[in-house]
């Protein structure tokens, strides 16, 4: 029975590999300059991702609406072609208007009042407002603004 007890206790008494259960990738730290077969190679284990936190955010305030102006509602009124007279009620967000062909302006309705933009447009071909080009940049309209693009002329106002 001593025999069988040596043997159970040899079994149990196994050196226990260092390996780690589930190996990390290897990295060869070197510069290719660095290589001398004779110098063991140093490698180090890579180091795992680092999660993304998210950014850190500011409240905003809210904006009154209390102290603003109700919003007066913008119309455009056509001034020649066959559609002379013609009074259109700028309801949504962004109206278009032009020829595709040559030249599409669009009027934006946002908190400050109505701006005019221009969308698109043959070479040499602008959206004009009182007589000059509209630059890239958004301009705000007023009462009485005459805006002329794809040789249609508008009256901008407000009601």
């Amino acid at each position: 029975m001593e025999e069988v007890l040596k043997k159970e206790s040899t079994l149990v008494q196994e050196k226990p590999t260092n390996k780690p259960s589930n190996p990390s990738p290897i990295i060869d730290t070197r510069e290719e300059d660095e290589v001398d077969s004779d110098v063991p190679v140093k490698q180090e284990t890579a180091a795992k991702p680092v999660p993304k936190q998210p950014a850190e955010t500011t409240p905003v305030e809210s904006v009154s609406q209390s102290s603003a102006e109700p919003a007066r509602a913008g119309k455009l009124q056509v001034l020649n072609g066959k559609n002379a007279g013609l009074v259109l009620d700028l309801k949504k967000s962004l109206t278009t208007f032009g020829s595709p062909k040559i030249a599409v302006a669009g009027v934006t309705k946002r908190a400050k009042g109505y701006f005019l933009v221009h969308v698109q447009g043959q070479e040499g071909q602008f959206t004009l407002l009182n007589g000059e080009v509209l630059k890239a940049k958004a301009a705000q309209l007023e009462d009485n603004d005459i805006i002329e693009v794809a040789n249609i002329k508008l009256e901008f106002f407000t009601e």
